[in-house]
């Protein structure tokens, strides 16, 4: 499906401080660039961690912690384990894990860093049999891992209260190395990945209360793999990798909970790039950072980037998409709001506008007549205070969605 998409962001005035859809390089990894690296955050702090050289000769268990204050990186205790590349990691709280890799052969080992202490302790060994270029990620107190390179469909979830291992219903896609996974809330998502020599862009969903998966519209630009990813709010973030051809890309996307619909975003800021592993990417607060990994010359890279995905005042701000535009003041939302259209839409008329709430669930829906390029909506008419999605579309042609707050 070919989506016309845009992303309203939120600002406090026309004129924002920080501007979303836009990518800013930081100060270059403490380490030695690398590909196949493990990547988590914990606060306003950034870790990367393992990893290895482009012929696998040098490997790395060093840990290296991002300040996103100073901009600064401090080399931290490195895992005791053995030096590996693709593994997994993920934070709870203030405690960071990192687990199973490749050092010559596939690992299942599994460890714990605690900030507080900078001090690595082995956690209970991984309860599937031994991988490398899985994903991971957390929920709550409960850490997830699934797929990877021993071509099991097994996914396994970890309690961090207990330290114990429980297997989950089987991730229902293809087997696959170099996915992607993240969560959103409740729910945890994997995407694309290397199957039976060919690349993939499926997208699953998998819900933590029923432990049920349920396929999602496919990623939105080519099919591949080791690609990174991550999520903030309620929108998923997939981008770079190699295609079929082992060619490495750099075009980004978002994916948005309500909608189930893929956005084209700006390409990634450092330019062509692969994170062999999937795993060169951390978020902090309404940031996510990509860092080191692969171009198509075979050069490795330490640095970070950071992607702005919101503006960082309150308020609305109108973006472009081509000709087109569209805006909403004021937002948030206290009594009543008036969704401005540019004089292109009038060519798309009628325009329908459907408000979502972040189930979902449709909870209002508009008709722009012909010749119209404006409509006032109620806060009542949608619902109780918190965040909406609105999508736009004309001739069952999705052309814009956005976010709408009530207060």
């Amino acid at each position: 499906m070919k989506n016309l998409l845009f992303a309203i962001c939120i600002a406090s005035t026309f004129q924002c401080a920080a501007q979303s859809n836009t990518w800013t390089k930081e100060m270059n990894c403490g380490g030695a660039a690398r590909i196949y690296p493990v990547g988590f955050a914990i606060g306003t702090k950034g870790y990367f961690a393992t990893g290895s050289n482009a012929s696998f000769s040098i490997l790395y268990k060093d840990l290296w912690e991002w300040d996103q204050t100073s901009n600064t990186w401090t080399q931290k205790m490195s895992l005791p384990g053995s030096a590996r590349s693709g593994a997994v990691g993920f934070a709870i709280g203030t405690k960071g894990y990192i687990g199973t890799g490749y050092n010559g052969n596939a690992l299942n080992d599994f460890w714990e860093w605690d900030q507080a202490s900078n001090t690595w302790a082995p956690k209970t060994t991984f309860g599937g049999s031994a991988r490398y270029d899985a994903v991971a990620f957390s929920i709550g107190t409960k850490g997830y891992i699934g797929t990877g390179s021993n071509g099991s469909q097994e996914f396994w979830e970890w309690d961090q209260a207990t330290d114990t291992w429980l297997k989950k219903n089987n991730f229902p896609g293809a087997a696959r190395l170099g996915a992607v996974g993240f969560f959103i809330g409740t729910k945890g998502y994997i995407g694309i990945g290397l199957g039976n020599s060919s690349t993939l862009n499926d997208f699953w969903e998998w819900d933590q209360v029923s432990d049920t998966w349920t396929q999602k519209n496919p990623f939105g630009g080519v099919s591949r793999y080791y690609g990174a990813g991550f999520s903030v709010g309620t929108d998923g973030y997939i981008g770079t990798g190699f295609d079929n051809s082992n060619t490495a890309l750099k075009d980004f996307w978002m994916w948005d909970q309500a909608t189930d619909l893929w956005v084209p975003k700006a390409d990634f800021g450092g330019g062509y790039r692969a994170f062999e592993g999937g795993s060169g990417s951390f978020v902090i607060g309404i940031n996510g950072y990509f860092g080191t990994g692969i171009d198509n010359s075979n050069s490795l890279y330490n640095d970070l980037w950071k992607y702005q995905t919101a503006d960082t005042n309150t308020g609305i701000n109108a973006i472009t998409w081509g000709k087109e535009a569209i805006s909403i003041f004021p937002n948030p939302i206290v009594t009543s709001a008036t969704i401005v259209f540019s004089d292109n839409y009038k060519e798309m008329n009628p325009v329908a506008i459907d408000v979502f709430d972040l189930s979902g669930k449709k909870v209002k829906s508009y008709i722009i007549g012909n010749s119209q390029n404006q409509i006032k909506i109620s806060a009542s008419d949608i619902g109780s205070t918190g965040l909406y999605i609105y999508r736009v579309s004309s001739n069952d042609q999705v052309i814009g969605c956005g976010k709408i707050i009530i207060l």
